[in-house]
């Protein structure tokens, strides 16, 4: 991909003027050659020969064209008027050819000369930089090596810069392409970016926007990433705050609005501001979605997590019931127990059963989902029924961490005086993952002791 042109004189142009000016007038070949005179004057040598060029130029004839060239340079001055006029022609001629790279060196002759000695007026000059800027961009844009890259990034926006102070009225387009080179430049190694040359590309845009009657979008992003690059946050989703005002029905600026408030909660240091910017996250899902944008599955369940992260359990829990009935929110474990801790927050033990019951039925093969309900009917006193569906999830459906799990049922069966069934469960569980040796030695005693009364307990078999 190459970065678009400018508009340069077209190489007929120059050739068309010098022909058809009658006074021109020549630089004698008598004399020193070694004595330039740095005058804006062609040789005589090298005017007999604009007929022929003028020929090859009608014809189209750029290859034949630039052979001409290349024979008039090789015999001109180094600091004379021919070599400065005509490595502009050739220049030009090479860039019809397509041939940016090529174009660079004798375009960058034809600045040196015509700017040290006076030979071309200040809007060929102009017209020069102009080029060489966006050619050093296109370079850019093509290399792979950092370093090449970083060059041609300072020796475009050198160029652009020298355009500017040639240049009584910039455009404010001119000053965002400056802020996009130096943007470019401080960006070239993205998970390092450069703050200072940030900086510069800040003031460069701002000077974009101060040149506008209205802000352009364009710029406005711009100056955001610099902002967020250069940590400035708030200052960004200002900017993207008066984004979206102008263009409620862009959805992007919607994601990035709520992108720059989650990251603004990340990075706060008090409970205050963190609960400040979940809040504007909120909002601006509210906002977005009341347009119809910010839709997905995933963005409705950001707004379940917000509502749980800011205590407000019941509205998430009824909008998560809502994405699990439809279709928005994944069925998955983790989104079932979302929504039965949700309902636990707000003390509705009952709901939160009933949705982990609901959670068992669409995934039968989930046992830790059924754990987890065993865990619920547990902590609500229903131990014998925790014990049955504890016991499915390990025997049928199996779990993640069958020792811990096993070892749960142990302290079930012996809650509920199952003393055989808990010493089953107990030794299936020894030395397994996730069975802490002093606990389980301590259950192991209790269920020891528990068989011995009972065996005590028990009557005499008759005689």
């Amino acid at each position: 991909m190459r970065a678009p042109l400018l508009k340069s004189r077209r190489v007929g142009t120059l050739l068309a003027v010098l022909l058809a000016c009658s006074a021109i007038a020549f630089f004698p070949a008598t004399g020193s050659a070694a004595e330039p005179t740095h005058k804006a004057q062609i040789s005589e040598r090298t005017a007999a020969k604009l007929e022929p060029l003028k020929k090859l130029l009608d014809a189209n004839d750029y290859p034949n064209l630039l052979v001409l060239l290349d024979e008039i340079l090789a015999t001109a001055e180094p600091d004379s008027f021919d070599r400065a006029l005509f490595s502009q022609i050739r220049g030009q001629v090479l860039l019809n050819l397509k041939r940016y790279t090529d174009a660079i060196a004798p375009l960058e002759t034809a600045r040196r000369l015509g700017e040290t000695y006076s030979y071309l007026d200040t809007e060929t000059i102009r017209n020069i930089l102009h080029l060489l800027s966006q050619l050093y961009y296109q370079e850019a844009f093509d290399t792979k090596d950092l370093g090449a890259r970083h060059n041609y990034y300072v020796l475009a926006y050198e160029r652009i810069q020298r355009w500017i102070q040639l240049t009584p009225r910039v455009s404010a387009d001119i000053y965002l392409y400056a802020a996009t080179l130096l943007y470019g430049d401080a960006t070239i190694v993205p998970d390092k970016p450069d703050p200072a040359k940030l900086r510069v590309a800040l003031t460069a845009a701002e000077q974009s926007l101060l040149a506008r009657n209205r802000p352009d979008d364009q710029t406005l992003l711009l100056y955001v990433s610099i902002h967020q690059l250069l940590g400035q946050h708030v200052e960004s989703v200002g900017i993207l705050e008066f984004l979206v005002e102008r263009d409620p029905a862009n959805a992007t600026y919607w994601q990035q609005i709520f992108a720059t408030y989650s990251t603004l909660a990340s990075v706060a240091t008090t409970p205050r501001d963190i609960r400040k910017w979940q809040l504007r996250m909120l909002s601006t899902l509210s906002r977005a979605q009341a347009r119809g944008l910010l839709t997905s599955s995933q963005d409705f369940y950001n707004n379940v997590a917000l509502l749980f992260t800011l205590h407000q359990f019941e509205r998430a829990a009824l909008l998560l019931e809502q994405g699990l009935a439809d279709g928005r929110i994944a069925s998955t474990r983790q989104n079932w127990e979302l929504l039965a801790s949700s309902w636990q927050q707000q003390h509705e033990d009952e709901r939160a059963i009933a949705s982990l019951d609901k959670a068992v039925k669409a995934n039968p093969k989930d046992g830790e989902l059924e754990l987890s309900l065993a865990r619920l009917h547990h902590s609500g006193g229903k131990a014998d029924t925790a014990y049955t569906h504890a016991r499915h999830a390990v025997e049928a459906s199996g779990v993640e961490n069958p020792g811990a799990a096993k070892f749960y049922l142990a302290c079930l069966a012996y809650e509920l005086q199952k003393f055989a069934e808990a010493s089953r469960w107990a030794d299936s569980a020894a030395g397994q993952p996730g069975v802490k040796k002093d606990e389980f030695e301590r259950l192991k005693a209790a269920i020891r002791d528990a068989l011995a009364e009972e065996k005590n307990r028990a009557p005499a078999p008759s005689a």
